[in-house]
């Protein structure tokens, strides 16, 4: 009787392990599903619940080559602002460019743009760099020479 309760015992000290591993893998994953859906900065942004927790639906429409269309049904499901990732969002609203992108925002690039091989006036990330590379390139942009040059364009256009 004494070594049938020792190889009862034996058998459940063996499995506690696999128990407390399942467990904490069970906590771990409960809690990143609750952070990323009710916490995180972007919860507030809504989306499909599946890309708040993951990215391979986005990377599967990138590889199919259909990311637009795709995009286009998202934004017509959920509205303007989309969470397509756990840290990316899709906004298909104009007069929110410029609150983001606009003259003297306080809004710092992410380091993304540090991995291209030089620096242009569109990854420059520090303020003074980007301010320089306007300064050379504002006038071929300016009103009046995209209007100077919009006989040029329409030509290449229609021809």
């Amino acid at each position: 009787m004494k070594a049938d309760w020792l190889y009862l015992l034996q058998g459940v000290a063996n499995r506690l392990p696999v128990a407390g591993a399942l467990y904490a893998l069970v906590l771990l994953l409960s809690t990143y599903v609750l952070y990323l859906t009710l916490f995180h900065p972007l919860a507030k942004h809504p989306g499909p619940f599946v890309a708040k927790l993951t990215r391979p639906d986005s990377v599967y429409h990138a590889f199919k080559g259909d990311r637009h269309t795709d995009f286009l049904t998202l934004h017509k499901k959920y509205g303007s602002i989309v969470r397509f990732g756990p840290n990316h969002i899709s906004i298909n609203k104009a007069g929110v460019l410029e609150q983001i992108n606009g003259h003297k925002i306080n809004v710092r690039k992410s380091s993304w743009y540090s991995g291209f091989f030089s620096i242009s006036i569109f990854n420059a990330i520090d303020h003074q760099v980007h301010a320089r590379k306007k300064r050379v390139t504002s006038q071929a942009f300016s009103d009046q020479a995209i209007r100077a040059m919009e006989p040029h364009i329409l030509s290449a256009i229609r021809d």
